[in-house]
């Protein structure tokens, strides 16, 4: 799921290797998940996880164009 994608992600720092689909998969993944564990969004943000899955977002963003 999406939440083993994310560990490995953070483990390999892999984040240029996601999909587009797989990026989107996990934030609301997260988002998801905070209702439930709450902090979990802050603490991916304060480790910088949610900056570099956004910035890979981004990419795609801009490839679109």
């Amino acid at each position: 799921g999406w939440d083993d994608l994310l560990t490995l992600t953070i483990e390999r720092e892999g984040y240029e290797l996601l999909r587009k689909d797989e990026v989107l998969s996990i934030l609301f993944g997260l988002i998801h998940r905070n209702r439930i564990v709450e902090g979990l969004w802050w603490s991916m943000f304060e480790r910088g996880v949610t900056q570099k899955l956004l910035k890979r977002l981004l990419t795609f963003e801009i490839g679109e164009q």
